[in-house]
């Protein structure tokens, strides 16, 4: 009895640690993608806009094509090539869903200055009282300036 509780408690136990991925395998790949902020930037924005790409909220199969390209020597860098050929196909992939789940630097720029310009900008025929989302009280205070 005994020695078929220990070899169920055995097997179950092994298969969990098979099926379970381990726990430091996302702290790998961001550890890995750490290393891509030194020149794509840590918040989106890269280091160099006119030489180096952005990467966050970038889609996920061009990422994956463009690392494959440097890996396997189609596309050529002095910095990627190199990097890109030390990782696997799996690590590849987690890192491209990595920064295609992240969001694109310049959109959240752009719409946060759509927004204040569209409040901004004037609308012919129409006083900054009659338009939605604008305060009767600034266009009074600018009457009687």
């Amino acid at each position: 009895m005994h020695t078929r509780f220990f070899s169920v408690v055995f097997g179950v136990g092994f298969g969990l640690a098979a099926a379970l991925p381990p726990a430091h395998a996302a702290d790998e790949i961001e550890a890995k993608a750490q290393l891509c902020a030194g020149c794509h930037g840590d918040k989106g924005a890269p280091a160099d806009p006119k030489t180096i790409p952005v990467i966050w909220g970038q889609d996920q199969s061009y990422l994956m094509k463009q690392m494959r390209d440097f890996r396997n020597g189609e596309r050529k860098s002095a910095i990627m090539s190199p990097l890109a050929k030390n990782l696997a196909e799996g690590d590849l992939r987690k890192i491209a869903a990595h920064f295609a789940a992240k969001t694109w630097p310049a959109r959240r720029a752009s719409a946060k200055a759509a927004v204040a310009a569209e409040r901004h900008r004037p609308v012919p025929g129409l006083s900054s009282a009659e338009l939605p989302g604008r305060h009767a009280g600034a266009a009074a205070g600018r009457a009687q300036l």
